[in-house]
């Protein structure tokens, strides 16, 4: 019998657009299962990157919203291994900058030492929360 892929996504999914929806899609065509993680308001805040327009509940239900999605998590942070443990992660997905920040590089460590197969994910040309953020700044 051949073990279940069970993939792991995560990110802030804030002012959610097309391009959120291709990476999660694409994740979800990595395997069997697709559990979402979605960054806490306080975690994504700590990460310098200001407080989400979005709360994070809000986040969340628009993730788990979509039919490819199985389950959503709460992330604590970069080392939290809860997700892969309660799941029994096989596959992580990770976007191109996944890796810039030191505990990432710790955590994509761990996956190793684990054996989960990481893949990445591109990111949709042209669309980011950014961009969208700086439109609407300047009309």
């Amino acid at each position: 019998m051949r073990k279940l892929e069970i993939v792991y996504y995560s990110g802030v999914w804030d002012l959610f657009h097309v391009g959120h929806l291709k990476a999660i899609t694409n994740a979800a065509k990595l395997g069997d299962m697709l559990i979402v993680g979605v960054t806490t308001d306080e975690f994504t805040s700590s990460m310098k990157l200001g407080r989400p327009i979005l709360p994070f509940e809000q986040r969340r239900d628009l993730v788990y919203a979509l039919s490819c999605v199985n389950d959503v998590t709460p992330v604590r942070g970069f080392l939290d291994f809860t997700p892969f443990d309660t799941y029994q992660i096989t596959v992580r997905a990770v976007g191109p900058d996944y890796g810039k920040y030191e505990e990432q590089k710790m955590a994509l460590g761990e996956m190793k030492r684990r054996g989960i197969r990481v893949a990445s994910i591109p990111q949709t040309p042209g669309i980011s929360t950014t961009s969208i953020i700086e439109r609407i700044r300047n009309g």
